[in-house]
Order: C-alpha cells, then structure tokens, then sequence
C-alpha cells in the first residue's frame, strides 16, 4: 500500500490526499480510471508492468494522455511512473512516455526507489536533459519521490533538500 505526503504547499500543487496507480499496459484500466477524481493519477510502467510489456506501456501511455488530460478535472495532476533509476529502462521510460504533442499535458513524474541525494541529482539532470529536448523550462516537470528503502528513510532529509526545487511531495511504500 502506498500514501502520498505533502512536502509543502506551492502555489501551483496544492494537498495530495490520492494517488490512483494504474497499469500504463492495460488500456481497459487506463480507460477506467476516468471514472475516479484522485489528486493524482499515476500511469505505471515499474512494478505493475511485466518487462517485456514496458515498451508498450510507454506508447499507450502517450497514446492515452491528451484524454487523460481532457477528460480528467482540471485539478487532477497526472505523473507518470517510470522505472527506478538504478533499471536499464529508467532512460527510455522518461523519453518515451512524452512526445513533442504530449509534453504539457503531464505534471511530472513519480519517481520509485529514491534512496539518496547523489540519485535527486541524476533524476534532475535526466529531466533538465529531458525538458531541453521539449523546449520546456528547466525545472517543469516536478517529482513525487518514492521513499521505499531503508536507506531512503534515513537519508529523507538530504533527498528533500537536495530535490527542494522539483520535488513536490513524498510517496511511502514498500
């Protein structure tokens, strides 16, 4: 089970109180989650995708978001989950999930198994390197941090401090 935080109140992300994830492979829950008003929907390419399917996940995941984004209230932010850092497929997923058509209509991206700053640092030169392609402003894409480590609980303040600029709030999970 998994609950999401707020770090703090920013004028353009208000409270977090749900998070709906959804497998980004399977159109039919894709579609379903419509049906819902969470604070947060995360179309999921990690744990509840199987690898061979993940290259798939990231088409209809592009594929899904202008309707996503049409049908889903305004206040609802949508952030992709990615692969951890630490997997071969962290790159693709990032590059992969948005497209120049797609760019604006994801908040950010919900970020698994954030254990330490130096990792903050490679998530946020991925996403500048990413926002650059876009021609976005660095610092557009924000980051919902998944604490699932021990390692990631004891090093919460160096992660939040280290991300203060991206990092929107924290998701506790295991």
């Amino acid at each position: 089970k998994r609950f999401v935080t707020r770090l703090h109140n920013t004028r353009s992300y208000g409270s977090i109180c749900s998070a709906l994830y959804v497998p980004g492979n399977q159109e039919r829950m894709l579609n379903k989650v419509l049906q819902f008003e969470p604070n947060v929907v995360v179309p999921d390419i990690e744990d509840s995708v199987p690898p061979l399917k993940k290259p798939d996940a990231r088409k209809m995941i592009n594929a899904k978001l202008p309707e996503l984004r049409q049908k889903m209230p305004e206040s609802t932010y949508i952030f992709p989950r990615p692969n951890d850092l630490e997997t071969e497929w962290f790159y693709d997923d990032i590059d992969q999930v948005v497209c120049p058509k797609t760019k604006n209509l994801i908040d950010g991206f919900c970020i698994p198994k954030v254990n330490n700053k130096e990792m903050v640092q490679e998530i946020d030169e991925a996403l500048n390197k990413l926002e650059a392609k876009l021609d976005l402003k660095q610092g557009t894409y924000k980051v919902i941090a998944q604490i699932e480590t021990t390692e990631s609980i004891t090093k919460m303040d160096e992660i939040f401090q280290t991300g203060k600029n991206r990092i929107i709030a924290g998701a506790f999970g295991a």
